[in-house]
């Protein structure tokens, strides 16, 4: 077991309300790469207001620990032991996680065991490193698995996992699809810090076409799209080469226009009351949509949350991310955030939440690490019960 201390929590409290003079954004690189952290919903996010999010000390202080659940991955030959996504299915206790040039992988008891998917007859393999899983709200058992580097770079499972189908194009970060139509037509997917690389298909994943010589001009890596019915489009950019923010489309993607300078730094949240929400990684912290992305309010939160990390929501409602190496959760919309962890240990790449375990999951990337295997922390669990904190 990792034990946490509570002095962090405490120096994170205290500097987060001098207004975070000490706060410096973690690298989440993975050498020169910026991971594509996303959860596991899809979710999308010029007004701009102030917002200066801010996190309390309001709540009982954080005792319990975090505790290693990679369980039977340990050790499993990986691609310089990379860990690289994890997601919680929306409709049943598992938990999916995705290891680097060695598939998929599922756990029905917290994470104590791992099974492979995708090993059913004529399933296509998946060894790429899993960047987003994208699930069908109208049936989980459908989902789809972006990923870089090593193989194919998007596959659809109809099956929950038995068998998988690649949808034929390579090293892509995020996936965004029109649930609007029960045909599900309409898909994006977007390369890997590629400059103006954006996939539309128009027919399911048969056929693709580039859309993005359109973008404009100084755009960076433009990571995660977000699709709200066939012919609008959100496009959400890093730093990591050119310029930030978020952009928007109403005519498939042959014009943009710019709706935010903040967000587009990880996978787009969408919340229960149709809210948009993005990460940011020029002022650190959150933007948030009410109209479908028209326009956006900065929530400030400088230093509240990490900016590699998407954001994402419990049950109850609120929001949830991490901020130097805590949990923080917001029951205003990302006005205003508490500690509700100790210390995780590490830099997380993402957190993922388990209604059925009532806990918080999080996973991170070694691949500034020598070894070539998966190590003890590579996921690791802190029980949460949002019903009673």
């Amino acid at each position: 077991m990792l034990a946490a201390s509570n002095t962090g929590a405490v120096l994170l409290v205290a500097a987060l309300s001098a207004g975070c003079t000490f706060y410096a954004c973690p690298s989440n690189h993975c050498g020169e790469d910026a991971p594509a952290s996303g959860g596991s919903s899809q979710g999308g996010a010029n007004g701009q207001s102030g917002g200066g999010g801010q996190a309390g000390s309001e709540g009982p202080e954080p005792t319990g620990s975090w505790v290693p659940v990679t369980g039977s991955l340990v050790d499993l030959e990986s691609e310089c032991g990379n860990m690289a996504y994890l997601s919680s299915k929306p409709d049943e206790d598992l938990l999916i996680a995705g290891v680097a040039q060695n598939g998929l992988w599922a756990s029905s008891d917290g994470g104590d065991t791992w099974t492979r998917l995708g090993t059913g007859r004529k399933s296509a393999t998946i060894i790429n490193r899993t960047s987003s899983i994208l699930y069908d709200p109208d049936d989980a058992n459908t989902f789809w698995e972006t990923g870089i580097y090593n193989g194919d770079g998007l596959y659809v499972t109809h099956d929950a996992g038995k068998t998988f189908s690649s949808l034929g194009i390579t090293h892509n970060d995020y996936v965004s699809i029109d649930f609007g139509d029960p045909d599900r037509k309409t898909i994006i997917a977007s390369g890997h810090e590629a400059d103006h690389l954006l996939h539309l298909s128009q027919d399911g994943g048969e056929s693709w076409q580039d859309i993005s010589k359109n973008e404009p001009d100084g755009v960076g890596a433009c990571s995660f799209p977000y699709v709200l019915d066939d012919k609008t489009f959100l496009l959400g950019c890093r730093s990591y080469s050119g310029s930030s923010g978020i952009y928007r489309s109403t005519n498939a993607g042959t014009s943009w226009k710019s709706v935010s300078s903040n967000g587009g730094a990880a996978a787009p949240l969408l919340a229960a009351d149709g809210s948009l929400y993005f990460a940011s990684d020029v002022n650190t912290g959150l933007t948030r949509s009410q109209d479908e992305g028209r326009t956006w309010s900065d929530l400030g939160a400088v230093g509240v949350v990490d900016w590699g990390v998407a954001p994402i929501q419990l049950p109850d409602g609120r929001l949830a991310s991490v901020a130097t190496r805590h949990v923080v959760i917001s029951a205003d919309d990302g006005k205003s955030w508490r500690i509700v962890s100790t210390d995780i240990g590490n830099n997380p790449t993402g957190i993922v939440y388990s209604q059925y375990r009532k806990a918080f999951y999080v996973w991170r990337l070694t691949c500034d690490d020598t070894s070539e295997h998966i190590p003890e922390d590579g996921i690791l669990r802190y029980d949460f019960d949002y019903e009673s904190e």
